[in-house]
């Protein structure tokens, strides 16, 4: 797995390339949390290039939204895979969770809603 950082006008995007194992975890979990304590708040995972994400990383990723909403902030993911888009349906986390197709769609959902701190 290798995780690719990037800045969007106030909106910080992690792009997962590659699988989220049991392994990788500690390493998502690091870099949600560099993320926090540098006080972002809109926060996109893109999954498009990520086959994978097991449990112990949704628990992470569900953990690090209620840190971020605390803050006024929020995370949005970024899923075109179906077996993981199926996963977030089956699990009832899309209603938890914005999902979008595509980043750019990601960064728009973020830039028109309202009342989100930088």
């Amino acid at each position: 797995m290798n995780i690719r950082k990037s800045e969007h006008g106030g909106i910080s995007a992690l792009s997962i390339i590659g699988s989220l194992s049991q392994g990788e975890a500690d390493e998502f979990e690091l870099a949600l949390m560099e993320l926090h304590e540098r006080g972002k708040t809109k926060i996109v995972i893109d999954l498009s290039e990520c086959g994978y994400i097991t449990s112990l990383n949704l628990s992470i990723l569900l953990y690090f939204k209620k840190l971020f909403v605390a803050r006024g902030g929020d995370i949005g993911i970024v899923c075109a895979n179906n077996v993981i888009v199926d996963l977030f349906e089956k699990t009832n986390l899309n209603k938890v969770v914005r999902l979008y197709p595509t980043l750019e769609e990601a960064l728009s959902g973020f830039r028109v809603l309202k009342g989100l701190s930088a």
